[in-house]
């Protein structure tokens, strides 16, 4: 067959051709709502409960959780935006989460009192079928909001499988 739209012709290193979408799944979530009443310097569970896409429908809206395809392993390119309301000097660690642990965090600070302090995590990952990515926020700011957009952008979570060549 010729394939269809978005296609590329793969080889499994046997001779044995196919088409298929190598860099699936792929997806960006964000939030719906800010998120207000985050406990202070408590890790909270980001709530992307929206898509703008998800090619597998492997990110879960109700859990807020992705979860690698079967047959879809390999390195993904893993990634999280979060805007936080700024009322104090203060902090944000925004963490990628997989399989339920803490793999990789960034950490953000300012001295400023009336903004929104932007942090921004991105890691290339190893994931297996049913390895699960989720990300977590936390901040010592008094008000504790994360916004779900403001006048710089908004709070997203994205992945998507990269296309590896062996050489």
């Amino acid at each position: 067959g010729n394939g269809s739209a978005g296609q590329v012709l793969v080889t499994d290193g046997s001779g044995n051709l196919s088409f298929d979408h190598p860099n699936r799944p792929a997806c960006q979530v964000y939030m719906s709502a800010n998120m207000t009443g985050l406990g202070n310097d408590n890790l909270t569970k980001l709530d992307f409960d929206s898509e703008d896409f998800d090619t597998d429908s492997a990110w879960d809206t109700s859990t807020q959780k992705f979860t690698v395809p079967a047959g879809k392993g390999g390195k993904y390119f893993v990634g999280a935006n979060a805007y936080v309301l700024v009322d104090q000097s203060m902090y944000t660690q925004l963490h990628i989460y997989k399989n339920g642990s803490s793999i990789a965090y960034n950490y953000n600070s300012t001295a400023y009192t009336s903004a929104s302090l932007s942090n921004n995590v991105q890691r290339i990952i190893t994931l297996a079928a049913t390895d699960t990515i989720e990300f977590y926020v936390s901040t010592n700011a008094s008000t504790r909001t994360v916004y779900s957009s403001n006048n710089i952008g908004r709070t997203v979570g994205y992945l998507w499988r990269l296309i590896v060549w062996a050489h």
